[in-house]
């Protein structure tokens, strides 16, 4: 093995010495494989390069796959135009953080290498290193203090072993990044209020105060930032055109977002459910039907059935007379005889005490029903508040949450319109709090926007969905990986809390208010089902004794 190694070794360095400046350049800084994009692969000059002995991986700009899994490359184009419209057509395939190394065929002056510079840079291409008139290698430091956080380049020939290192500092020294922002309750009030800006806009300023840079929030604004996965075209535009290098998120999915985007790490997450209004009392009049579930209405059933077997087994009468005696004893009536036998008496007294003790039970929670108002059934999942008769009202961003949900159809038919020019937060909770006649969605966080949260009626076992909450930067945004260096601190530190905390006492609270008592006196209403149950009784009487008396004649 040590000799295999020394052979190689060898080799590397025979080839490294031998080769020209170009060469020695790839071979050293170019172990893995190299990427080698150019329009046209014809130069005489580029003959030597082409056999290096190096993993090589050949495409054209027009036809470029996606690339973004390698992190070598080596483009080769004319002049500085042919760059600019190659680099277009490459930038949502590539790695933007990968090594690169930009040849021209043509002789470059000091303004045209000036300017591939400039169109690498606005397209986030870093660590760079332009190959220049077939004899030299320059590249350019962007946040050196005399580069001015990249607003002057100053091309320097190639001299550190690594050219590439160090091209991103640690710290960005005051350099700034433009932020856009869209007011969202709680994460974004107003950043420029330092002391209630929103939590998230708590995380991001510490975030630059972590790697030292200039958070710059926009004043003239890409609305609806903040949305949930509100990627429209006209969005995208905007940030890209105005170059805006950061925004928020809130999405439920953890995903792509176009080529053009990339996605911190999650900072925060919430649970989204449906909130009702509170549960109303109601009057019991139609309970008294049913005291006694289905359950226990089977087992008495049951219960008399057996011991009508059990009593003509004992007494040898008929089967009519041994069930109609039970019942009496079920239901209190005086029986004619008291059995002689002792076993007969002992089933007697012991059905006798279940019978009493099933009417007490009974009395009393007829009593409970009558006199003490219940509430309307609780709604516990997604299912039972498609079954109900609940009215929903919620913003048409909602909506595609629910297409692989089977009562997707049943939710949306029980939606109530919301117009477009009543849209924000306030407005919901107003809406909701006046009329107390629909459902809406809320939050594990914003349910705090209600004073007395406590009397709402959540669907909690169902949530809607989770969401997560990231900052949203364009693709190759240089500094994401210590971005997320710092979120991942914040997020272990539990300093998330302190700033929800401080986000939601000075928010406005809405009281929920109460709905009319309903007395808890027997009246009319609560007793009419007695009264026709005694009425059919009545009337089942009488026709029995008319038809008693008609068959007797």
């Amino acid at each position: 093995m040590t000799l295999m190694f020394l052979a190689k070794l060898l080799a590397f360095l025979l080839l490294t010495q031998a080769a020209p400046p170009i060469e020695k350049f790839i071979l050293k800084n170019f172990q893995k494989t190299l990427v080698l994009i150019s329009k046209n692969f014809d130069n005489d000059k580029l003959t030597s390069i082409l056999h290096l002995h190096c993993p090589k991986l050949i495409v054209q700009p027009k036809n470029t796959p996606n690339l973004e899994l390698f992190n070598n490359y080596l483009i080769i184009e004319q002049n500085a135009t042919t760059l600019s419209s190659s680099i277009n057509m490459l930038k949502h395939k590539i790695n933007k953080r990968g090594y690169f190394l930009v040849m021209f065929l043509q002789d470059a002056r000091e303004d045209e290498t000036k300017s591939a510079f400039e169109t690498l840079w606005r397209s986030y291409i870093h660590n760079i290193v332009i190959y220049i008139n077939w004899s030299s290698l320059v590249t350019w430091y962007p946040y050196k203090f005399k580069n001015r956080c990249g607003t002057i380049i100053n091309p320097v020939r190639v001299q550190s072993s690594n050219p590439y290192k160090n091209k991103i500092p640690k710290v960005l020294n005051g350099c700034s990044f433009n932020v856009t922002w869209d007011e969202l309750p709680l994460a974004l009030k107003n950043p420029f209020n330092k002391s209630d800006p929103g939590f998230s806009i708590r995380v991001l300023d510490t975030v630059g105060e972590a790697i030292k840079a200039n958070v710059i929030y926009l004043e003239q604004n890409v609305k609806s930032s903040a949305g949930l996965n509100n990627m429209d075209a006209a969005w995208k535009n905007e940030l890209l055109q105005r170059s805006i290098d950061l925004t928020f998120l809130t999405s439920g999915i953890f995903g792509p977002v176009g080529p053009e985007f990339e996605l911190s790490v999650s900072y925060f997450q919430t649970y989204i459910f449906f909130v009702l209004p509170p549960r109303r009392k109601i009057t019991s009049s139609t309970n008294t039907l049913v005291v006694f579930s289905t359950e226990i209405w089977s087992l008495i059933i049951t219960t008399v059935v057996l011991m009508t077997i059990l009593w003509k087994v004992l007494t040898r009468r008929s089967f009519k007379w041994c069930f109609f005696q039970i019942l009496k004893l079920m239901l209190q009536v005086p029986i004619q005889r008291i059995p002689s036998s002792t076993l007969m008496r002992i089933v007697f007294v012991f059905f006798f005490i279940y019978a009493a003790n099933l009417n007490w039970i009974y009395v009393s929670e007829l009593s409970s029903i009558l006199s003490k108002p219940s509430y309307e059934p609780k709604i516990s999942t997604v299912e039972e508040l498609a079954l109900s008769g609940k009215k929903l009202r919620f913003l048409d961003i909602w909506d595609k949450y629910f297409q692989d949900n089977k009562f997707q159809k049943t939710i949306l038919d029980k939606k109530i319109h919301i117009p477009h020019t009543q849209i924000s937060f306030n407005d919901e909770l107003n809406s909701f709090v006046s009329t107390l006649d629909h459902g809406m969605i809320n939050s594990n966080i914003r349910i705090n926007f209600f004073k007395n949260s406590e009397k709402l009626h959540v669907v909690g076992e169902d949530k809607i969905i989770t969401l997560h909450w990231y900052f949203l930067v364009r693709k190759g945004f240089p500094f994401l990986e210590k971005i997320n260096h710092v979120l991942l601190k914040i997020t272990e530190s539990g300093l998330m809390s302190k700033w929800l905390y401080e986000s939601q006492i000075t928010a406005t609270k809405i009281t929920i208010p109460d709905y009319e008592d309903v007395e808890g006196f027997l009246d009319i209403d609560r007793i009419f089902c007695v009264f026709v149950l005694l009425g059919v009784g009545l009337s089942v009487s009488m026709v029995v004794f008319i038809f008693e008396r008609t068959c007797k004649k």
